[in-house]
């Protein structure tokens, strides 16, 4: 029972590093195209 539960965990965490990276990455995008750029993909 304690390894999944670990292993739950370690994809919880493991999902929100790669959300937070995302949400980096589009913020750097963001500023390098300009609100312009997605708005039209938006």
């Amino acid at each position: 029972m304690g390894e999944l539960v670990n292993a739950r965990l370690a994809v919880v965490r493991f999902t929100r590093l790669l959300v937070d990276l995302g949400h980096q990455l589009a913020r750097e995008c963001a500023q390098l195209i300009g609100v312009q750029g997605i708005e039209i993909s938006g």
